[in-house]
Parts: C-alpha cells; structure tokens; sequence
C-alpha cells in the first residue's frame, strides 16, 4: 500500500460511509442522548400540562431567569469559542486554539457555579411559599421542582462530563497532541458540547420561557 494513503487511514480509521469510526460512533453516541432527553422533556411536559396551576405558582416562586439567561449567554458564547478553536488548530495556531480552549472551561464553570446558585434559589422559592426544604422534600412536593431537577439535574452532569473531557483535550493541547491534520479528539468532544449547548437551549425555554 503507498505509505501515503497507509498514513491517512490509519489516521482518518475511515469507514463504508466515508465517515471516520470515532465520528460515526460520537454521532450515534449523541443519538443515543437525544433519545435520552426527549424522554425527559417528554415525561416533565406531560406532568406539566396535568398541573398546570402547581407549575405556574411554583415556577414563579423559585426560578431565577436573570441567572438562567446568563447561563444561557455562557453557553452559547462557550460552542462560539470551541468552533474558534477548532478554526485556530485547523490553521496552524496552537496558542489560540489553547485560548479558546481555556475560555470555554472557565464558561463551562461558570455555568456549573451559577446553576447551583439557581438550585439555591428555587429551594429557598419553594420555602418562602411553605413547600418542605431541601431537594427531595421540594421535589417530592412539587411538580415543577421535580421537573426542574430532573431536567437540570441530568443536563448539570452532562456539562460537568463535559468539563472533566475538556481538562483531557486541554492536556493534549499543551502536550502539542494536535496538528492542523491531526485534531480528532478536540472535534469529537465539541460535538459534544455543541450537543450540551443545544439541550440547554431547549430546556431553558421550557423551564423559563414557556
């Protein structure tokens, strides 16, 4: 085989439907979550719309939608800064593709700090209105409490997993791991915060908008 083309399969791990594995396997990965989600969401809509009083007067004790849609900004601009640095390793620019990179932790962070801030607030929420304290007593209590940390709860992991993988390609940043040719780890993990980022949209409009 030419040493060329040996190079660029070995590196590429092309399959029958000119898609790389580990792309392929990411793809059908976040499947898997879409399902995953749309169950969720599903399940809290229906318990929403067969209550819909509870939900509307405990909604409006306890959550915070200054915070949510700060969390949202951080989101968005985070997926902004990881399409920037995939841009800037495709370019040959390593310090900023790091940048980016660090950016997008310090947003991720962020967005973990202030959603516990909002666990607070709708805790606090469901006291003031006479609702027991404590996570399990308001979950217990209140339909949109559950829902809320049910949705936020699964969503907050995935995001602090998206951390946890961000530190690792931020290891391999600095080890120099990735070339402009070579940079499969940092895309994988930023189909996934993309795919973060997107359930967070959706999840934000339903808890605070709707």
């Amino acid at each position: 085989m030419n040493p060329e083309i040996a190079r660029k399969f070995i590196a590429n791990q092309e399959t029958g439907t000119g898609v790389s594995n580990d792309k392929l396997g990411m793809w059908i990965f976040l499947a898997s979550e879409v399902i995953f989600f749309a169950v969720l969401i599903a399940g809290v809509f229906v318990l929403r719309l067969r209550n819909l009083e509870d939900w509307a007067i405990h909604k409006e004790a306890g959550t915070a939608t200054f915070l949510a849609t700060v969390n949202t900004f951080i989101l968005i601009m985070s997926s902004v800064f990881v399409v920037s640095a995939i841009d800037a390793i495709q370019r040959g620019k390593e310090q900023m593709m790091k940048l980016w990179l660090w950016l997008t932790l310090i947003g991720g962070c962020i967005f973990l700090f202030v959603q516990s801030l909002e666990w607070a607030e709708l805790e606090h929420g469901l006291h003031e209105i006479g609702l027991p304290a404590g996570i399990v007593g308001g979950a217990q209590e209140s339909i949109f409490a559950s829902g809320f940390y049910t949705l936020t709860g699964f969503h907050g992991t995935h995001v602090a997993i998206g951390v946890l993988l961000l530190i690792y390609v931020l290891i391999r940043a600095h080890r120099g791991d990735f070339t402009p040719r070579q940079y499969n780890a940092l895309e994988m993990w930023g189909l996934y915060w993309h795919f973060v980022d997107l359930v967070w949209i959706i999840l934000f409009t339903i808890l605070y908008l709707l």
